[in-house]
């Protein structure tokens, strides 16, 4: 850093002391920071995997099945225990939806509520919505077939009754679990309900969240195909398989599994999920699932919060229970390093009710070929985009309109479930993502803009848009390139400045210079704290935001007490003083502006408006700086030509800072997870050690009220820029 007392107060330059500091040791030094400094972005854990720069940590929720012994997939309670025992071990909440026979059966129900009073804050139960011929029978209603076809959807679920009936049912069900735990269940499961009787038991109970299965066609005679995907949403009133943003204390849909978003569209297998007999019974291994789920939560786009709903139901057989210990396991390492969440019912509900958009990613995990797939889904439709060979187009487009109506909503189904959103050929789809003509695979195509940059845009009912955002790939953005060049070009440029004030006197100079400094200093807080922090508080923010604030200051102190220290212990030799002063002078600089250059490139990888607001706050600073520096490499000895030159060489190494956080953005994603905090910690050294204790010098009250004026435009001008960006 600069020993900028010194240096802005150009008087003060004539007495300034020159030891040798040799320049082989500066570059040492300088090498050793820009290692440190890549080692740091390339190694600190959060800065690893996209997810991690989101808006939160990745979630993960655990709803687990419990069938009692009466029929229909009949439940173990051998499989329910060390279900209960792993999740009490890891300390990871779940919750064990119970269905009738199981709520009917002593020997269950008192495992249970022992479990939930020793462990209140892990074991959590909720109500399985799933028809059994006793069911039925104990609430007054005739089953509606055989029991061998008790799986069929007529039969199962709620959609295979009448209104009355739907009542009748769930009335008995809740009463029979009260009268066990003591309470309503906030959560319950069916792989299908109809929409009336999820507003009614949400309305009459206080059900704030149901899961339904995945998006799937045929399995168990039952198909739902076209609702949102993979992520929480709010229910429609008049069909819960679409969502409804507007809707106050809508229930939450949660969907079973971690659905494959490449290989399980149109899938017929049940192989591609994270459910342990799905892929098991396929074949793949425990890596399917670790990719699969990892994908889910971590490698999502910048935007988008990793989501991951896991369970398992006790029917199932040892062999798929003990691979599902192993993926609690799995879950608990993730836990124990601090990369997930597990959100309760409150947090999960009121999280995700405010997400109008999400982005569901996924590749080939089976073939590792280049092919990938974005599923969009917003309030009004749902959008499959793949991506193959580097060509987007469209394979699958729903559309959320306003007159679907859940098919079962009053009448009940007579043979199997079918909830089916209809395929559409258009939609409004507004901004840098045309609608096309289709093509001869009757998909839509969608054009991406000469940034490389997967822009999604589109108009609510208000007609404000919304605007979703991905890189794409690996390619980098050239605008913000372009951008974040020319900044620092014109920043390295200022230190040329001083041969502008040759001609002008010292003392006039000095007194302008003074005004520029709080102008500057103004600017510089003004870009961090209007700017650059509330963008690193946009993102999921750790421990290690704090690290890397402290991080920056420790640098910057560090780098600025080895220029004293060498200063101070270094020998005088008289024939070498020149070169000594100017290795010193360069040396302070050149890192400095190098830390100017990563604010200035990694403001950009935010957005151009916040990297216009850093250049220019930059820009302020190195005004008077630079200034101060010719002045000082020309007391030193050297010619003007010399200086200007120097000087020139010194300021380039901004340009060296701008393109590494540029170049590591491509490989590193998150990495302004570590380089916005850093750079802003940096900024606020300069502004809080070197600018202001300058102000301070200053005592008249005429002159020390104009500072404060300059400041405060400083800051002014920042907040001005951020209403224009």
């Amino acid at each position: 850093m600069r020993t900028l007392g010194k240096r802005i107060r150009l008087k003060g330059l004539r007495g300034f002391k020159s030891p040798p500091l040799r320049m082989k040791k500066n570059l040492i030094y300088f090498s050793i920071f820009f290692f440190l400094l890549f080692f740091l972005a390339v190694n600190t854990k959060p800065a690893l995997k996209m997810a991690e720069s989101t808006k939160a940590l990745p979630q993960v929720f655990f709803i687990n099945q419990v069938r009692g012994e009466e029929c229909c997939s009949k439940g173990i309670f051998e499989n329910l225990k060390i279900q209960v025992e792993v999740f009490i071990k890891n300390k990871i909440p779940a919750f064990f939806a119970v269905r009738y026979d199981a709520l009917t059966n002593k020997k269950y129900v008192d495992y249970l509520k022992q479990s939930i009073i020793n462990n209140p804050t892990i074991i959590y139960p909720a109500l399985m919505i799933e028809i059994t011929p006793n069911l039925a029978k104990d609430a007054g209603i005739k089953y509606k077939d055989k029991e061998n076809d008790w799986f069929e959807a007529q039969n199962a679920f709620t959609i295979g009754y009448l209104p009355e009936e739907r009542k009748k049912l769930v009335d008995f069900l809740f009463k029979k679990f009260f009268m066990n735990f003591g309470y309503y269940p906030n959560l319950t499961s069916a792989w299908m309900i109809d929409t009336n009787t999820l507003n009614y038991i949400n309305e009459k109970y206080g059900v704030k969240v149901h899961q339904i299965t995945r998006e799937q066609k045929g399995t168990d005679s039952y198909t739902l195909f076209g609702g949102p995907p993979h992520y929480p949403y709010p229910a429609s009133l008049k069909w819960l398989f679409i969502p409804d943003y507007q809707r106050k204390n809508a229930p939450l849909i949660v969907r079973q599994t971690v659905a494959d978003p490449f290989h399980n569209f149109e899938d017929k297998t049940n192989a591609f999920t994270s459910q342990s007999n799905d892929y098991a019974n396929d074949g793949k291994t425990f890596d399917y699932f670790i990719d699969l789920v990892y994908q889910a939560l971590f490698n999502q786009p910048e935007k988008q919060t990793g989501f991951a709903l896991l369970g398992l139901e006790n029917s199932m057989d040892l062999k798929f229970q003990e691979e599902y210990l192993k993926q609690i396991d799995y879950i608990a390492s993730l836990k124990k390093d601090d990369r997930i969440i597990f959100p309760d019912i409150n947090l999960l509900k009121t999280f995700w009710l405010d997400k109008k958009i999400t982005v569901y990613y996924g590749k080939d995990l089976v073939n590792n070929v280049d092919k990938f797939v974005y599923w969009i889904t917003t309030e009004k439709f749902r959008l499959r985009l793949f991506i193959d060979n580097r060509q987007p187009f469209v394979s699958d487009l729903r559309v959320y309109e306003k007159n679907l109506i859940d098919p079962y909503f009053k009448k009940p189904a007579k043979r199997e479930g079918r909830w089916f959103i209809p395929k559409k050929e258009y939609t409004n789809i507004y901004g840098k993502i045309s609608l096309p003509t289709i093509d001869d695979r009757n998909s839509l195509i969608i054009n991406f803009d000469d940034q490389q940059k997967f822009i999604f845009k589109y108009k609510d009912e208000k007609g404000k848009a919304i605007i979703f955002e991905d890189k794409f790939g690996k390619m980098t953005n050239m605008l913000i390139w372009a951008y974040s060049l020319l900044s620092v070009i014109i920043v390295s440029l200022l230190s040329l400045l001083g041969i502008f004030t040759l001609g002008i006197n010292e003392k006039k100079l000095q007194k302008i210079i003074i005004y520029f400094v709080s102008f500057s200093a103004g600017a510089l807080l003004g870009d961090v704290f209007i700017h650059l922090i509330p963008e690193v508080f946009k993102n999921e923010t750790t421990i290690y935001t704090s690290v890397y604030f402290l991080l920056g200051i420790l640098v910057s102190f560090l780098i600025e007490k080895i220029i004293y220290w060498r200063e101070n212990h270094s020998s005088s030799i008289l024939g070498n003083k020149i070169k000594h002063f100017v290795s010193i002078i360069l040396f302070g600089d050149g890192v400095h502006n190098f830390i100017d250059g990563l604010a200035i490139g990694a403001s950009f990888l935010i957005s151009v408006p916040v990297g216009i607001a850093t250049s220019l706050a930059v820009i302020l600073h190195e005004i008077p700086h630079e200034i101060g520096d010719f002045a000082a490499l020309i007391h030193g000895g050297l010619s003007r030509k010399q200086a200007l030159f120097y000087n020139f060489v010194s300021g380039l190494t901004a340009i060296l800072g701008t393109l590494f956080a540029l170049v590591l953005s491509q490989y590193i994603a998150g990495v302004n997870n570590f380089l916005i905090p850093f750079a802003a910690a940096n900024l606020i050294y300069i502004a809080g050690t070197n600018l202001i204790p300058e102000l301070h010098k200053e005592t008249q009250l005429i002159k020390s009220l104009i500072q404060i004026f300059t400041f405060i435009l400083g800051i002014a001008i920042m907040y001005g820029l951020l209403l224009v960006g």
